[in-house]
């Protein structure tokens, strides 16, 4: 019996320890295939897509060559994931614009990608880059600046000898030292001539003047009317309480008030022209044109009442170097191209012209003038300086003066032949 216990004690312990072995094999068996399994899957782990940003810049630079003659402008404008271009803009002096897109250059990134399989492999896209050079443009423009601000108008029978008709064209010229100066006659004494006395004689109009103590009292500027003929007294002489008197002298004057050379004969009668002048120190305005306008303006209300005349402006000559030259040209520009845009005596006649005396003398190239059957008026070089001046001398010298003479007499005569064509 104690045999037997101890046989069934051994075959159990036995069984306990062969139970247990199989267990455990089951277990490493099962933990053997999922090990197996696991190492046999990939796993693959995608990065986030990059992306690549960048802010939106634009770079302008200006050149600008000598005397502002041509103006060279480069942008570049970069954009978030947008191709960069780079734009050069030439603008010229007579505003031609020409753009010329360059190269373009782009940027492309794959997105970087990471793969682990069994074997743990890694895989990256490297970034794949397209670069083209932008190209280069170069201008080169010489540093000419030409203004030119023209007007072109049809005329007819522009005659440079003699007047419509036979009889002599009473003319007086409201003036001082400058204007006596272009009156005076060449070889004649007087300083600076310029020989319009004799130009306009032969043109036959008989010339009077007026000068410094000429005329009425003027009892808002004080002196004699005469005395004041700044752009300021203008409104004094058409547009005050005693523009009757000082027009009634002006119109009954036959006196020259200086030396030149005129017909010998008055024809008698009113003066049928009126030139009218301010002397060089109106050539400066300053920064702001617009009282000048206003003035001017305000003359036309009186001119306009009086077509049986001819009024002629003659802008101021230049000093020798103008320090507002950028804005009496701009006067200048407008009083021949604009003022009179639209206007015309009681009687629908043409009874007002401007000659700009400041243009002519401001450059050697410069013109205001008939050229075949056309009004030149023309800024060239233009810079403030003007080359018609003896040393130190603000008048105009007898070089600018005869350049004067023989743009303005043609210039006179077609404004009187228009004058007299358009009245009724």
């Amino acid at each position: 019996m104690g045999k037997k216990l101890s046989w069934l004690l051994v075959c159990g312990l036995l069984l306990a320890y062969i139970f247990a072995a199989g267990c455990s094999s089951v277990l490493e068996s099962s933990a053997l295939e999922t090990a197996t399994t696991l190492l046999a899957t990939t796993s693959t782990t995608a990065l986030p897509s990059t992306s690549t940003t960048s802010s939106s810049t634009t770079t302008t630079s200006t050149t600008l060559l000598a005397d502002d003659a041509t103006t060279t402008t480069s942008t570049t404008t970069t954009t978030a994931d947008s191709p960069t271009s780079t734009y050069v803009t030439t603008s010229t002096a007579a505003g031609e614009t020409t753009t010329t897109a360059a190269a373009t250059t782009t940027t492309t990134s794959a997105p970087v990608t990471t793969t682990t399989a069994a074997a743990t492999t890694t895989t990256t896209s490297a970034p794949v880059t397209t670069t083209t050079a932008a190209a280069t443009t170069t201008t080169t423009s010489a540093p000419v600046t030409t203004t030119t601000v023209a007007t072109t108008t049809t005329t007819t029978s522009t005659t440079t000898t003699t007047l419509a008709g036979d009889d002599p064209v009473k003319l007086i010229f409201i003036h001082h030292s400058s204007g006596e100066n272009w009156l005076n006659d060449i070889g004649g004494g007087g300083d600076n001539p310029g020989g319009l006395g004799t130009a306009l004689m032969d043109n036959n109009y008989f010339v009077s003047g007026t000068n410094y103590g000429w005329g009425p009292p003027d009892s808002t500027n004080g002196g004699r009317i005469g005395d004041n003929t700044d752009t300021i007294h203008w409104q004094t002489w058409f547009r005050s309480a005693n523009t009757s008197t000082f027009m009634t002298a002006l119109f009954n004057e036959s006196d020259q008030n200086s030396t030149f050379s005129r017909l010998s004969d008055d024809p008698g009668g009113e003066n049928q022209i009126i030139m009218f002048k301010s002397c060089f120190p109106n050539s400066e305005v300053e920064d702001d044109i617009s009282d000048e306008q206003a003035i001017y303006n305000d003359l036309l209300n009186y001119l306009r009442t009086r077509p049986d005349k001819l009024f002629v402006l003659i802008t101021p000559p230049g000093e020798k170097n103008v320090a507002s030259d950028d804005e009496t040209k701009d006067l200048c520009d407008w009083l021949v191209n604009d003022w009179l845009t639209g206007y015309s005596a009681s009687d629908g006649s043409q009874n007002v012209a401007v000659f700009d005396f400041y243009c002519v003398l401001s450059e050697t190239n410069s013109h205001h003038r008939i050229v075949g059957d056309a009004i030149e008026h023309i800024y060239v070089d233009y810079d403030g300086k003007s080359p018609y001046h003896n040393g130190s001398d603000n008048h105009p010298n007898g070089t600018g003066n005869c350049k004067a003479t023989t743009e303005f007499v043609p210039l006179l005569n077609y404004y009187y032949q228009r004058w007299q064509a358009s009245r009724p």
